[in-house]
Parts: structure tokens; sequence; C-alpha cells
């Protein structure tokens, strides 16, 4: 349960604080430079609290837009790349590309189903049988993964992989290489709208989770409530941007250790599922289909904590907050009943 509450508040607290300092810097740059990045920042984090304290069906409804808007405009882009006629240019990998820096970068496909369990915590489950995922989230993962596929497609038909590959901002290039000025204008709002959605969609699940799903007694009453969970994300947020963790080279280490601590949790439910469907799960799955899983979700993990240089650092992490999150459930609390919005 530690590690379970330390992978999602982790990710939310430090994916969000880095999305919208990263909308900040977009609207700067791309819109208004007038406008203080650190201020769009705040300004954002204000209107998601607003819409998810008006309640979780205001923010599904907003949500809907968010994620709408992003994958329109990201649509229009690769409608343009595949209509447009790119100069042809030679591929070449950069020279710093190494064992290593792969082996570290093996995680990356299993983060695209990250959080697919927060999709059914918002309401009855739809579309599932006999325990299976609902086809819905599947159609949505692998519509997602085909359109990535072809923004990849177009990104390597009109930018050389090697200036891909050390830019920060490789979707700049892309946007400006496909439609000029006014691609970047439009990659700027699918920037905007998928911090939107990102940040939204976390606000709206991770405090309704923490509030449910630890056991009675295993965290204060006051955390059992989703409206004073969300308040307590927000703040956290708040004080990270404001003390300048957005731009401190921490961030990142941390979401990392958040993502990898996430994907060790699912290889222990899939181990749990050994002992049988009783076990808090919907149903047991084949014991050489569990043990499969888990070997290779704890594997992709310690490859990536191996090849990172900062690894020290990440263990470290991960045992503070764990540990930290671990005494607390070991203290007696009242029992709470969940709260939601």
């Amino acid at each position: 349960m530690a590690m379970f509450l330390a992978s999602r508040g982790g990710f939310a607290l430090w994916g969000i604080t880095a999305v919208l300092v990263t909308a900040g810097y977009v609207f700067n740059e791309t819109f208004v430079p007038a406008y203080p990045n650190l201020g769009f920042s705040f300004t954002l984090l204000v209107i998601l609290l607003g819409v998810n304290l008006l309640g979780t069906h205001v923010a599904r409804i907003f949500q809907v837009i968010f994620t709408g808007a992003a994958l329109a405009g990201l649509s229009a882009l690769i409608a343009m790349g595949l209509w447009g006629s790119p100069e042809t240019i030679s591929q070449s990998t950069a020279g710093g590309a190494t064992w290593k820096n792969s082996l570290s970068a093996s995680p990356s496909f299993f983060v695209l189903f990250i959080g697919y369990e927060l999709a059914g915590v918002l309401g009855p489950k739809t579309g599932e049988k006999a325990g299976r995922p609902a086809l819905p989230m599947l159609a949505g993962i692998v519509a997602a993964f085909c359109l990535f596929c072809l923004w990849s497609f177009i990104s390597l038909s009109y930018v050389p992989g090697v200036k891909l590959q050390e830019s920060t901002v490789p979707y700049a290039y892309v946007a400006r290489a496909v439609a000029g000025a006014g691609g970047l204008q439009i990659m700027g709002a699918v920037l905007l709208a998928g911090t939107l959605a990102a940040a939204n969609a976390l606000m709206m699940t991770v405090p309704l989770v923490i509030s449910v799903r630890p056991p009675a007694g295993w965290l204060p009453v006051m955390l059992r409530g989703q409206r004073f969970n969300l308040l307590l994300l927000g703040g956290a947020i708040a004080i990270a941007l404001g003390f300048g963790l957005g731009g401190s080279p921490n961030l990142p280490l941390y979401l990392k250790a958040s993502a990898l601590l996430w994907l060790l949790t699912y290889a222990l439910q899939h181990l749990i599922t050994l002992r049988g469907p009783n076990q808090g799960l919907r149903s047991a799955e084949p014991a050489p289909v569990a043990i499969a899983c888990a070997l290779v979700l704890a594997g992709a993990v310690m490859l990536a904590l191996t090849a990172d240089p900062e690894w020290i650092r990440l263990v470290v992490y991960l045992l503070l907050v764990v540990g930290t999150l671990t005494l607390i459930g070991l203290m007696p609390y009242k029992s709470g009943k969940p709260q939601s919005v």
C-alpha cells in the first residue's frame, strides 16, 4: 500500500508540476511573451483546481474538451505532414547514443500503460467481462500508439534524427518544418491542451484513489476526503512551483522514480494473482502469465536503475518515500468512510 500511494501520489505531484512548467514556457514563447511563464503555470493550476472542485462531472466534461483539442491539433499536423512533400534528408544516429542510454529508456514502452487502472475509479465499469480490461480503454491505448507512430514517421521525414535526438524541443522543429510559423502555433495549442488533459486526469483520479483504496485505519480520517486530497495535491504543486522545483534537475529524477515505482506495483499485482482470485483482484490469471509479466516489468525497472548514472539517488528517494508512508500506515487511526466530490 505504501508503494501504491508513493507511486500514484508522487507521479501526480511531480508530473503535474512538470507539465505546468512546460506549459508556462510554451505560452510565454509562443503566444504572449509579456506573460510570465511561472505566472501562467499558477494560472493553469488555479483553473484546474476550480474545475475539479466543481465536481467530477464538470471535470469529465473539460477532460473531453482538453483531450479532443490536443488530438485534433496533432492530427492536423500529421495530416499536413502526410500531404506535404518533405525534402530528402539523411538519417544518422547521434554520437552520444550508447547501450546504457538504451537500457535506461527500457521502461518507456511500459509507461504507455501506466494509469490504466485510474480509468475505472470514476464510475461504473462498463464494457468489461470476466475481469478483462474494457474494450474502449484498450482501443484508446492502441489509437494513441498509432497516432504517435504516425507523428514519429512525420518527424523523421522532415527533420534529421540526430537533430531530434539532441534537442529538448524536437516537436518545435517538426511543427515548423511541416507548417512554418502556423505549425508552431498549432503545436503550442496542442501542448497547452495536452498539459490540461494530463493534469486534469491526474487531479480527477489520484485524490479519489488515495481516499478510497487504503483499508480502514491505514490513513488519518482527513485523508479519506477526495476534496481534501485534491486541495492537498494542489497546495503541494503550488509549493513545488514556488520554490523553483519546476526548473530543478531533481524534478525529472523524482518523476522517473515515481514511474518506476508504479511499474513495480504492477509487477507485484501480477504476483498477487498467484494467491487466487480472492486477494483483492477480480480474477486470477494463469501462473506462467503472472510470473512472466512480473519478471518483464521488474526486469525493465532494474535495467533502468542499473543504467542510470543517478541510480543511487533514485533508490534513496524510493526508500525514503516508501519508508515514510509505511511508518504512517503503521500508526493507529480511526476508521473513516471515503468521501468523493
